[in-house]
């Protein structure tokens, strides 16, 4: 079994299956479906032909998409001084957290 992710007109996953192959997914249930190879989709992420590949939604306006890696990183890198830090979007910058 492998598992699909039907997509809706903008390529937003709009469900996700476990089925034997993207043809039956097709004749069955219509739309359009692509094989998840990776197991990476989920729910409103956005399939991208080009990179071949899910991405998941844009957490902050700023942030900035890898495409090695599919994934959206903040502008500016966390830091990695042990403490906790979470993304400020009006500061552009991680303000550190209490544990």
């Amino acid at each position: 079994m492998k598992r699909f992710a039907k997509l809706d007109k903008n390529n937003k996953v709009i469900e996700i299956i476990i089925a034997n192959n993207k043809t039956w997914c097709e004749k069955n249930l219509g739309g359009i479906w692509i094989e998840d190879l990776q197991a990476k989709a989920g729910l409103n992420y956005e399939y991208s032909a080009t990179l071949k590949n899910f991405i998941p939604p844009k957490p902050y306006d700023s942030w900035l998409l890898d495409e090695d890696t599919c994934q959206w990183n903040a502008p500016v890198p966390m830091p990695t001084d042990g403490k906790y830090y979470s993304w400020n979007e009006e500061l552009g910058d991680w303000e550190e957290v209490d544990e």
